[in-house]
């Protein structure tokens, strides 16, 4: 999965969450990431959010 199409999809997580954007929703948006796509870097993808997350 590029790194596009991986930030567009947490963007999508975070703004259809009803939840306030902090730093602990790293580790569920990366346990739905696993549950949608196996093949997935975990470290990547968690450094990626916590980038995005920083952002908001």
């Amino acid at each position: 999965m590029s790194d596009l199409m991986m930030e567009k999809e947490i963007r999508k997580i975070l703004r259809t969450s009803s939840l306030e954007v902090t730093n602990k929703m790293v580790c569920p948006i990366v346990k739905l990431f696993n549950m949608k796509y196996k093949e997935i870097d975990n470290r990547h993808l968690a450094l990626m959010a916590t980038k995005i997350i920083n952002e908001y």
